[in-house]
């Protein structure tokens, strides 16, 4: 497929390069270092100039090298774990109809051995659930309004089965949802794709959705490198008997993740800090493959982790554990310094009362959850591992998934907030 220089573009360069809203930023503010010992601002600055943090990446590695030498500052002893993982580096992928050209993030596949690779794949648009054949066309489905997250998701696994049932050549996913951008999908490293499938923002869609009902014909193009390579766990230990206190959060993700990643990991090292001479053993895990539905936890649970009658309190620092809220202007966003309160506080029966007290007036964390209502990412894996002691934080904020997920997106006061809230509910406890 040739792509004519005199298209209207909306994409330029590589895929999902930019911002999604031009950002309109309330002060970051601070608050001092809480008495934690760290500065919260500089490692949040920090984390973001690592750039993408796909694991086992240029970014993910030079992050973890870093984290190192920090909590090898508070005295902890530290083992690197080995994690094999896939990888997808993406150099261009877009989707053009008519004078329409638009960015879309291509679901990984085929990543067995290290190969550059190209697609190219031609056709009419169609509508996934209209009348008619699907064979050799490109199909179009348009998903409710969520934060996506997973490729796991139900409503997302029923569409590429109807592509494939259908003979579509390709399945476009329309990701409705706050960003209005192209969202990344967690998916497992043994997950089979058996057709090219991508996400696409709904802010590019409007014309592609006319298209598809006039099965206009459209070109979906992408080239990168996939393969495997190895990445690492990180595990800072301070040896001492009894049960184990055990502070963990990733640090991978598909984009540069200050939101989804960054507040978390500023805040764990905040608390790691402040109980560094806290009167028991510690481990701190810092852990890579989270975009792969959480293969470093995985590898961490499988080999070197305390079996859970050996832990004292497992505390859990997930997705969006603090960031900002914002308001939504058309194509603009303001972020405000209050927090985004799609994230939730999930805890032990007997962590409940001091969970509420800590975390009153915090939005989205003033009512914590008790573990049989079940959570996401690593801190679900910890609940299915048998982890009866155990305090976790995860969610999505507006920009989770997407390359805008940038220092616009997090205020140090707000981690302090949070991360304090935090600390003094473990101290009550261990």
């Amino acid at each position: 497929m040739s792509l004519s220089a005199t298209r209207r573009s909306v994409f330029a360069g590589a895929a999902l390069a930019g911002l999604p809203y031009q950002a309109i930023s309330a002060p970051k503010a601070s608050d001092g270092d809480g008495g934690f010992g760290t500065d919260i601002p500089s490692d949040l600055q920090r984390y973001a100039c690592f750039g993408p943090k796909t694991s086992g990446g240029p970014g993910d590695e030079a992050c973890g090298a870093w984290v190192e030498t920090r909590i090898q500052a508070l005295g902890f002893e530290t083992t690197r774990q080995e994690v094999d993982v896939p990888f997808l580096d993406v150099s261009t992928a877009r989707l053009s109809c008519g004078e329409t050209e638009a960015p879309v993030w291509i679901m990984p596949w085929n990543l067995q051995a290290a190969a550059s690779w190209t697609l190219s794949v031609n056709g009419p648009l169609a509508w996934l659930d209209a009348a008619g054949s699907l064979a050799g066309k490109i199909a179009i489905s348009e998903l409710p309004f969520k934060r996506w997250s997973s490729a796991s998701a139900p409503e997302i696994q029923a569409c590429i089965s109807r592509a494939v049932q259908g003979g579509a050549k390709a399945l476009v996913l329309l990701a409705n949802g706050p960003s209005g951008e192209a969202v990344a999908l967690n998916m497992t490293a043994e997950t089979a794709v058996p057709l090219p499938v991508v996400t696409l923002g709904s802010r590019f869609a409007g014309d592609l959705r006319a298209s598809a009902w006039s099965g206009a014909e459209a070109g979906l193009e992408a080239a990168g490198v996939a393969g495997r390579r190895p990445a690492f766990n990180l595990i800072g230990r301070r040896p001492g008997s009894g049960p184990r206190l055990v502070l963990s959060t990733p640090r991978s993700g598909w984009f540069g993740c200050a939101g989804e990643r960054g507040s978390g990991l500023a805040a764990w090292l905040a608390v790691a800090a402040a109980l560094r001479n806290h009167d028991g053993p510690i481990d701190l895990v810092c852990t890579t493959g989270h975009e792969w539905e959480g293969r470093g936890a995985e590898a961490y649970l499988a080999g070197l982790a305390p079996r859970p009658d050996a832990v004292a309190l497992w505390v859990h620092f997930g997705a969006n554990f603090a960031t900002r809220d914002a308001h939504d202007l058309g194509q603009r966003l303001r972020f405000l310094e209050t927090a985004d309160p799609q994230r939730y506080l999930v805890g032990s029966a007997d962590l409940q009362d001091a969970l509420k007290r800590h975390f009153a007036g915090q939005p989205g964390l003033e009512s914590p959850y008790p573990l049989a209502a079940g959570a996401a990412g690593e801190l679900k894996t910890l609940i299915d591992h048998g982890y009866e002691r155990l305090v976790g934080v995860f969610g999505a904020h507006r920009l989770h998934h997407t390359p805008a997920d940038t220092l616009e997106t997090v205020s140090s006061r707000i981690v302090l907030d949070s991360a304090r809230a935090m600390r003094d509910a473990i101290v009550e406890h261990v």
